[in-house]
């Protein structure tokens, strides 16, 4: 093994990796409990390509990061990740230290592994090596368990179970994308035709008695412009599979102006974004709101990345407050810190009153 450890990812044998051996009753990846959607992290890729990886794995199952030098030695990722994509760095060097490291992640851990080759590591790879086998297959052997057999053209080690847990592959998109399928990763351009159909489309409906048709009419060309996005005006009994706009609005009841436009997609980039941009055009009082069902870029405090799972509430509302200490109503504005509460005690009672239906009740602190 010690000759193995001074050499680089594609001289490394076959036949020594994994070097532990693979139990049937060690714990499934299935059996992980995750809290948000599971990570996929990138190792020794640039910006550019860590894009292309967001591109095409689906943002609303898998949350993508690059994989930090001291996150890498710290170990904490391997108890969080879905998926482990690496690339081999270079031609010099010794990579022995990272190929245990894996090790220890498929083994112990259980995880997935999308193994990226450069074109040449400058040495002079063995028969059995990970970048020479997939061109014998014939001559991949079975260690300590594991089996190392060409799939679908690739090469893959199989688990105990005979399920792909590592998988060799080129910088190339389409071998990417059909190896995440091997891994089970579910991959964007893998979604139903529907939804795809659906993402470029933005949904609207005029609220029944509204005489502010202008209003609606900016929106629409605003949004369109902003999203580069059909945008379709339905009526309420429609696209209920989805968004119900016939429940929206009669939940919505009586209000004047907030929450009265209210436009969904099943996909957008970002909807706070995207209200940022047309913040300045937007008549006072639009009664704004952005809903969708995922978003692919959404962006936190700090720019960081905003998690934006399927069944999330995803929204962004305009909201028209005036300045002013003379009238008590209007004194609102003033304390800015405080407006950020009210949608989430909003959100509180929403849920507790559907809660309630069922025997269930939340309670808030110091609230009554």
């Amino acid at each position: 093994m010690a000759e193995t450890l001074r050499r680089c990812w594609r001289c490394l044998d076959t036949k020594d990796f994994p070097w532990k051996k693979d139990s049937i009753k060690s714990i499934h990846p299935s059996s992980r409990l995750f809290i948000k959607p599971p990570n996929i992290f990138c190792r020794n890729f640039d910006k550019q390509a860590i894009d292309n990886f967001k591109s095409i794995v689906d943002p609303s199952l898998y949350t993508l990061y690059a994989l930090s030098d001291n996150d890498w030695m710290s170990n904490v990722w391997q108890h969080s990740t879905k998926l482990l994509i690496i690339l081999n760095k270079s031609s010099v060097g010794n990579e022995g230290d990272e190929i245990a490291k894996v090790n220890d992640y498929l083994v112990e851990h259980r995880g997935k592994v999308l193994l990226v080759l450069n074109d040449d590591c400058g040495h002079s790879p063995g028969p059995q090596s990970i970048s020479s086998a997939s061109r014998t297959p014939d001559s991949l052997t079975e260690t300590n368990g594991w089996i190392w057999k060409v799939l679908d053209g690739f090469l893959c080690l199989l688990n105990a179970q005979a399920t792909p847990v590592m998988i060799v592959v080129k910088r190339d998109r389409y071998e990417i994308t059909s190896a995440l399928a091997l891994l089970g990763i579910s991959c964007a351009q893998n979604t139903e035709k529907s939804s795809l159909a659906s993402a470029t489309i933005l949904y609207t409906c005029k609220p029944t008695g509204s005489p502010d048709a202008e209003i609606l009419e900016c929106l629409i060309s605003l949004l369109a412009n902003a999203t580069a996005s059909k945008v379709e005006v339905i009526s309420a009994d429609a696209n209920k599979a989805a968004f119900s706009f016939a429940d929206y609005f009669a939940s919505l009841k009586q209000t004047s102006g907030l929450g009265r436009h209210p436009f969904w997609s099943e996909e957008m980039s970002s909807n706070f974004s995207i209200s940022q941009k047309i913040l300045s055009k937007l008549p006072k009082h639009s009664g704004l709101v952005l809903v969708s069902a995922i978003q692919t870029a959404g962006v936190g405090r700090r720019g960081n990345q905003w998690l934006s799972p399927r069944g999330a509430a995803l929204f962004t509302a305009h909201l028209d407050l005036p300045f002013s200490r003379e009238r008590q109503s209007f004194y609102l504005p003033h304390l800015l810190s405080w407006i950020q509460h009210l949608p989430a005690l909003a959100v509180f009672l929403a849920l507790n009153e559907l809660l309630e239906e069922s025997g269930v009740s939340m309670r808030l602190w110091n609230l009554s």
